[in-house]
């Protein structure tokens, strides 16, 4: 992968299900785009979800979608060379001109599995600054030992990661090593001795601290402070009803006490 003029290595991931991951295939593959309440999501659901339908047009040969949500505005080419699958998309963030990013994925070949079905073979991605105008992310994606309908073994979906390998775990926030069954068991360490931590962009050194006065680390997080929202919403609901109550009961006495001569 390059970042601007550096490369940066990349090696495993563990990431949560709501955090969009480096390597996806999904993505990379065009089958899914930015949705308006989700990461990434396929192209019919981002038109189920709320949305502006801006153009549907034909554009050299292809068919050109454009459709804007509050988290982005989206260009979608459909050729219908390859059975209208997308062999370009652009994907654009921010709320003024130069504010945000241009991210664009196009194919640059397709393989004919089978008469009629297609899949991308190799994809160009990049991501543009809008306001330097600068190419900050450029990565090629191919995909090799593409089949379809072939009976899959009871492995196939079993993952292991290589042995030795440096893995971010983004569900502890931590950095592990692979062992030789190439299970992210060892902590990993800088040269120092120091503990990895994930860092956003970077691996920073982190060393452990012991806790003031002897204590123990806490293994429970810390209680937000909105858990108490719901409970005084209950308890103002109650006061107002209690007051109306006894305001109603009030009224009912005075219009059905006598009137003074």
């Amino acid at each position: 992968m390059v970042k601007g003029n550096q490369l940066v290595p990349t090696e495993g991931q563990i990431l949560p299900r709501a955090i969009p991951s480096s390597c996806n295939p999904w993505s990379f593959s065009l089958l899914t785009v930015y949705g308006a309440n989700q990461h990434r999501i396929p192209l019919d659901a981002l038109l189920s979800e709320p949305h502006k339908l801006h153009s549907m047009r034909r554009e050299n040969g292809k068919v050109l979608l454009e459709v804007s949500h509050d988290r982005s505005n989206i260009k979608i080419w459909l050729n219908p060379a390859v059975n209208f699958l997308a062999d370009k998309v652009v994907m654009e963030t921010g709320d003024s001109a130069d504010a945000g990013t241009i991210g664009t994925h196009a194919v640059s070949r397709f393989v004919e599995l089978l008469p009629g079905i297609f899949f991308p073979e190799g994809v160009e991605v990049s991501i543009e600054d809008k306001k330097t105008k600068a190419i900050t992310l450029r990565i090629g994606a191919s995909f090799t030992d593409i089949a379809i309908d072939r009976p899959l073994p009871a492995t196939a979906f079993d993952f292991r990661f290589p042995p030795n390998l440096l893995v971010g775990d983004g569900v502890n926030n931590r950095m592990m090593k692979t062992d030789a069954q190439g299970q992210p068991t060892i902590q990993a360490k800088a040269r120092s001795g120091e503990l990895l931590r994930l860092g956003l962009g970077e691996i920073v050194p982190q060393t452990p601290k012991e806790p003031p006065g002897g204590g123990t680390v806490t293994q429970e997080e810390p209680r937000s402070w909105n858990r108490w929202i719901l409970p005084a919403s209950f308890l103002l609901l109650g006061l107002a009803g209690v007051i109306w109550t006894t305001r109603r009961i009030l009224s009912k006495k005075r219009s059905q006490a006598p009137e003074q001569p």
